[in-house]
């Protein structure tokens, strides 16, 4: 798959201008999921296939002997906090799927317990976020607001980019503004899409804040062809077609409104899973993402 990303736009054989390279940031970051999540095979198998891109299960850790206990439900010893997102409880430890080509942002592990201030942060980080985005929940809306499509639409899941709100966050440096998250992700249900998430994307020089600790991770996609432009156009598992090189990609955080394993802070998820929890929420008619 080839894509213009000039302010974020489809491709269009008819128009061309030059950009800054700094511009191309965002469409990239929310492209990076196509090559993350798991699609039927019947999606194509440079990006989107369970076929290209495996995955393995694993539990975040946590240090104990950190955790204030009482300022958490810890019957099974772990962390679990209650938040007005439709995607449920915050939990520590937490399971996530850790596809080829993903990693964390921080080579450090984050395993350490967050603390009091750190965890009323994360909840208070799902609340708003949810707050402020009730109102894309109507594809239309989000639509008027200056969201386009910057995957395919129609598949499973689709990334929509706002280049404004990245341009504006990224120049002030407010990357967690939850007013204007850079991009929203919405599932295709036979009921038709429903917001599952909003994303937020750091630039290549730029902080990831962490305001709830270890609860409020970032990660990054290293296995993906990118071409001048930063269009994305495979992986390096099937090899780099020519004119694309591979690079890491900007740091990302989801935040989700739909129950997916690991809550409304999980790291990421596969595409049947977040498709299988949109169908659990309730949501306004909206047409296919």
């Amino acid at each position: 798959m080839s894509m213009n990303f000039e302010r974020g736009e489809p491709k269009d054989a008819g128009r061309s201008r030059s950009v800054a390279w700094w511009s191309l940031v965002p469409a990239v970051a929310v492209l990076v999921l196509a090559g993350c999540s798991a699609n039927d095979t019947a999606k194509p198998a440079s990006l989107g296939s369970s076929s290209a891109v495996p995955s393995t299960t694993m539990s975040m850790p946590m240090d104990h002997g950190n955790m204030d206990h009482g300022n958490m439900n810890h019957g099974d010893g772990g962390i679990k906090l209650k938040t007005q997102s439709p995607a449920g409880d915050i939990t520590m430890p937490m399971a996530m799927d850790m596809h080829d080509g993903m990693e964390m942002a921080t080579s450090t592990p984050c395993d350490t317990a967050p603390t009091p201030d750190q965890q009323k942060a994360a909840v208070d980080l799902v609340n708003q976020s949810w707050a402020d985005a009730k109102p894309y929940e109507s594809l239309a809306y989000a639509q008027s607001q200056g969201y386009r499509p910057a995957t395919p639409s129609g598949m499973d899941v689709v990334h929509y980019i706002n280049p404004d709100y990245y341009f504006n966050t990224a120049a002030s440096g407010n990357i967690l503004n939850t007013s204007q998250p850079q991009s929203l992700v919405y599932a295709n249900t036979p009921k038709g899409a429903v917001l599952v998430a909003v994303m937020f994307i750091g630039t290549f020089w730029g902080d990831t804040p962490q305001p709830g600790g270890c609860l409020t991770q970032w990660h990054v996609h290293t296995n993906l062809c990118l071409t001048r432009n930063l269009g994305v156009v495979g992986d390096v598992e099937h090899g780099c077609p020519a004119g694309s090189v591979n690079r890491r990609t900007p740091p990302m955080l989801h935040i989700w409104f739909v129950p997916v394993p690991g809550g409304p802070t999980a790291i990421d998820a596969m595409d049947p899973d977040i498709v299988s929890a949109a169908t659990k929420v309730e949501s306004p008619a909206n047409g296919t993402a």
